[in-house]
């Protein structure tokens, strides 16, 4: 029997068009009432017909249900197997499982392809579109409903929201505070415990300038090879021996400057004055190892006296002396007025 043919059989006596508005896809055989026959083949019972062109009678046959004409259709009448229908009685629980049979999924195709004509000129056909309708508008306002109610759920939930993380914000703001000032306090500890190990590694370390590489000698031979000249002291000799960067000078390219390290500051003493003494006619001098900072501020003492200098034409000296400007004319060393020269001390925060 072709699924979907409806016009084979006469229908039965005891075949009712009514059906349980409860009814939907998926309902097992024995929610199928006994009174209801297949509307495809018009029978409660189920027949096949074998090679032989002979029917059989198949027993207890599976049953599905449509959600579109609600009509009750034998599987078999339907091509679905028992392993079919059995699966879909497995989804009947869920949400927006439907099934619709044959005919009615024709009809949905043609009318979703502007066909909707077709299959549909009868009287009785007409009134199923119309059931059809009346559900689907009764589904909407039951959707609308729902959507409503749950739109008021919604927002009465955000509000409780919204008014329970103000008052953890509240709540913690203080110790969003303590946690910031705990914070910077520590930055400001590690930074005193970075400058003071830095501070006790310079103390035994030295600056020597004006040295020039010479090819094939290392930095460290060429500190040696000057020692060696004056006399040095064996005991004043660096552990090592570094070459900074080469630094830019209207001048010229200056040779880099040497970083000395020495094992102890009395050996790092000795060296300083002796290469200070006897260094100074090859134009070669030693400083201690200082601080960014102060190296910073001791450059913007010197860019001042060079501007002193340009502007002063009666032939006055000037110098620096602890972190100041002293000027000498005719007479002894003199510190310059305060307010003009003094340069503010680096903070070290």
């Amino acid at each position: 029997m072709a699924p979907g043919d409806k016009t084979k059989k006469s229908q039965p006596a005891s075949y009712s068009n009514s059906h349980p508005a409860q009814s939907q896809s998926g309902k097992r055989a024995d929610d199928h009432e006994t009174t209801e026959a297949c509307f495809t083949c018009k029978e409660k019972e189920c027949h096949v017909t074998t090679v032989k062109g002979l029917k059989q009678k198949i027993t207890n046959p599976s049953w599905v249900y449509c959600d579109s004409c609600m009509m009750w259709y034998h599987g078999m009448c339907q091509d679905m197997s028992d392993k079919d229908v059995a699966n879909l009685h497995k989804l009947k629980d869920k949400p927006g499982v439907k099934w619709f049979c044959s005919s009615c999924t024709l009809e949905i195709e043609m009318t979703m392809k502007g066909n909707g004509d077709v299959g549909m000129t009868s009287a009785a056909n007409n009134g199923v579109m119309n059931g059809k309708l009346g559900k689907i508008e009764d589904m909407v306002m039951k959707l609308a409903d729902a959507l409503s109610s749950n739109q008021a759920k919604i927002e009465d939930r955000m509000q409780k929201l919204e008014v329970s993380y103000a008052q953890a914000v509240s709540s913690n703001l203080d110790g969003v505070k303590t946690a910031q000032q705990l914070n910077s306090d520590a930055k400001a500890q590690f930074s005193q415990i970075l400058e003071h190990q830095q501070a006790e590694y310079r103390k035994k370390n030295a600056i020597i300038y004006g040295v020039e590489p010479e090819a094939g000698k290392s930095t460290m031979e060429k500190i040696q090879e000057l020692m060696e000249d004056v006399s040095f002291p064996t005991a004043a000799k660096p552990l090592t021996a570094k070459r900074l960067q080469t630094s830019q000078s209207s001048v010229g390219i200056k040779p880099g400057p040497i970083k000395l390290e020495f094992s102890d500051e009395g050996s790092k003493w000795t060296f300083l004055k002796r290469a200070n003494a006897t260094l100074r006619p090859k134009n070669i001098y030693c400083k201690l190892d200082e601080s960014k900072a102060l190296r910073d501020q001791q450059y913007r003492l010197r860019q001042q006296i060079k501007e002193m200098k340009e502007q002063d034409e009666s032939g006055t000296q000037y110098r620096v002396r602890n972190m100041k400007i002293q000027a000498k004319s005719t007479g002894d060393w003199e510190h310059l007025p305060t307010g003009r020269t003094t340069i503010p001390q680096p903070s070290t925060h």
